[in-house]
């Protein structure tokens, strides 16, 4: 294969085209207008009050590691940590080799994880429960416990803090929503399916501790999608039958569309969706690939997807694909973004007639399905009144019910079976709360995943922008669409949100450890207990994460009490050399202060410590106190 792509003629003009048209774009006048405005953009909006007030964590999100709502969220979650204490304190099941195979599961449990959802990629829907999700989930979680298990049957826990506040109102207001629904049957299925895509977001921040294992899990969910992808193009080849519902043919716009593909799925905007949440993944790894020969790789299995989501015409999924593609390479370089639209609006005229046609009926008043969305609204519009603030129970089917006690607004008589858009549903559903928790921590994690993108390394910054473009793509789509009406949607956007969680929480512990190794470089400290967090209040200020200014920590260490002085690290020298950078803060220092110093390491240092570690003639040589023809005696009474 690699054979085959380096003797390309085709790969090679695409590559050679592609580099000469960047160059030249870069070199523009209208480039350079364009960063210019962009610049003048981001600088008003960085100071204004609005851009400070969205920077900055709320009141709600900086107590809620503290209160009694994170402990109680924490205790719910971990209800499975409870029954697997218990069947490990008996010795039989201690001693089971099943469940030692549990154990060995349990310790890649985002391996299982992968490949559940994997399997809801490949499975055709005639043979799909969506049942299997929330048992697949449930097992894999008992799994994660038991692997955890540790000595005297102590299990570790469920961390539920980067969970978010948002999440944890969101958990409760699911739960009452279940409690006081009109039909409390019908709603709890939908309830376990909420609850499922809650825990593998839980499961997937607690289970992902490397960049390997999120690369492996991500990998595994694209052989998946490029599997259902080269189907739906398999679909197009043989045909597939046309169904009317899916698209106006009375409009002249719509005539000689063919069937729209759809995969292993029950219908194509369902696809479509799926689509748009993980295809941004392909030019995450496309931009991790090592040599173009990978790369180009990488591209051909995202080729068949690019061609499904066309089949699908899904026009709103063609929108959330476009934005999400666009919001990657804006986190990478903005500056292309204006280049990859005029690449877009180029190739337009490029595509089908039929796909250009499907184009141009966007906002067109007189197709049935934008008319058929506005009858939906006035027939909702009775029950936002009666049940604006508690709304009537969880799931499709318990709206319906109640739908169906009021008078239909649409022409053919029928009752709609959802409101075509996310957020209404999730108001007529579980209240006025419920979308409101939902958006507020989506765009919490978003806001953590942008944040965490400053100090991390490139191949966590492309997951993290394909994670935030797939999401925001998905909630564009949910302003036209009930993308929750098929729960595998709802799974895949649980786990996209768990991606996006990891892999900032990822970015946050790489960055710590940065900062810990410059740290420990700003402040070489002279002596034996040179890590020695007693004796290094810097490296103590590291290690509880506290990160204040340079020089403040500098005026906070002992070597520094009585010498205060501006921040040293501009007069430090370019090379990092730690022995250059002590002796240069020790040639700043007094003699008395450097005697001051040898006396508070002895009152900070271990008893033991002062006779085998670092005597006090070799640490005042060191300092300087003593010449280097001083003749030393090192016998007992010498050192005292």
């Amino acid at each position: 294969m690699n054979a085959i792509l380096s003797r390309s003629f085709f790969i090679r003009a695409i590559l050679l085209f592609w580099a000469h048209l960047k160059q030249a774009y870069l070199e523009s006048g209208f480039h350079q207008g364009f960063c210019r405005l962009c610049d003048a953009i981001s600088k008003s909006a960085s100071e204004s009050s609005i851009f400070a007030f969205l920077k900055k964590d709320g009141t709600l999100t900086l107590a809620f590691p503290k209160s009694r709502l994170y402990r109680g969220a924490e205790a719910v979650f971990n209800i499975p940590r409870l029954l697997a204490g218990r069947l490990w304190k008996n010795k039989t099941v201690r001693q089971s080799k099943f469940i030692r195979l549990c154990r060995i599961l349990g310790r890649r449990t985002w391996a299982m994880v992968a490949i559940l959802f994997a399997l809801m990629l490949v499975v055709p829907h005639a043979k799909w429960n969506n049942l299997y999700g929330f048992l697949g989930i449930f097992l894999i979680t008992i799994l994660f416990f038991l692997a955890a298990v540790g000595k005297k049957a102590q299990v570790r826990r469920l961390e539920t803090e980067r969970f978010s506040v948002y999440f944890v109102f969101y958990a409760v207001i699911l739960t009452l929503g279940l409690i006081f629904s009109v039909y409390f049957g019908l709603s709890l299925r939908f309830f376990l399916f909420h609850f499922t895509g809650l825990i593998a977001v839980l499961l997937l921040v607690n289970a992902i501790t490397t960049k390997r294992q999120l690369k492996a899990l991500l990998v595994v969910l694209l052989i998946g999608l490029t599997v259902c992808s080269l189907y739906g193009c398999y679909q197009r080849i043989t045909g597939v039958e046309v169904v009317a519902s899916q698209v106006d043919y009375s409009l002249s716009l719509n005539q000689g569309i063919p069937g729209r593909v759809y995969s292993f799925f029950d219908n194509p905007n369902n696809f479509a969706e799926i689509l748009v949440m993980l295809v941004p993944f392909y030019l995450a790894f496309i931009a991790l690939a090592k040599g173009w020969k990978k790369k180009c790789l990488v591209l051909i299995c995202m080729l068949p997807a690019l061609w499904a989501i066309l089949q699908t015409y899904s026009r709103s999924g063609w929108i959330g694909l476009c934005l999400a593609v666009l919001i990657f390479l804006a986190f990478q370089n903005w500056r292309l973004v204006p280049l990859c639209i005029v690449i877009l609006l180029i190739a337009i005229p490029l595509l089908p007639k039929t796909m250009i046609n499907r184009m141009m009926s966007i906002g067109n008043s007189e197709d049935s399905s934008t008319m058929y969305r506005f009858q939906i609204y006035d027939t909702l519009w009775p029950m936002f009144r009666d049940f604006w603030f508690s709304g009537v129970g969880l799931g499709s089917d318990a709206v319906k019910k109640v739908i169906m006690t009021y008078p239909t607004r649409l022409l053919n008589g029928a009752y709609p079976i959802h409101s075509h858009n996310t957020y209404l549903q999730l108001w007529l559903e579980a209240g006025i709360f419920a979308p409101i928790c939902y958006l507020g921590g989506t765009f919490y994690q978003i806001k953590q995943g942008v944040r965490s993108m400053k100090n991390c390394s490139s191949d966590l910054k492309y997951i993290l922008s394909a994670s935030i473009g797939g999401l925001i793509g998905i909630m564009v789509i949910a302003l036209a669409e009930y993308t929750w009406f098929y729960p595998r949607v709802m799974f895949l956007f649980w786990l996209l949100l768990g991606v996006l969680m990891a892999a900032a929480k990822l970015a946050e512990q790489e960055s710590k450890d940065k900062m810990t190794e410059e740290d420990t470089k700003t402040f070489p400290i002279v002596g034996a207990n040179a890590w020695n967090p007693a004796w290094n209040p810097a490296l103590a200020h590291v290690q509880k994460g506290e990160m204040p200014h340079p020089a403040k920590r500098m005026e906070d260490a002992p070597v520094f009490e009585t010498a205060q002085r501006e921040d040293t690290r501009s007069q430090m020298p370019k090379e990092e050399d730690p022995a250059a950078e002590g002796n240069q803060i020790l040639d700043q220092l007094t003699l008395e202060e450097k005697q001051q110093m040898v006396r508070q390491f002895y009152d900070l240092s271990e008893p033991d410590e002062q006779e085998t570690e670092t005597p006090l003639w070799e640490l005042e040589w060191e300092l300087g106190l003593l010449d280097d023809d001083s003749p030393v005696d090192d016998s007992p009474d010498t050192r005292s």
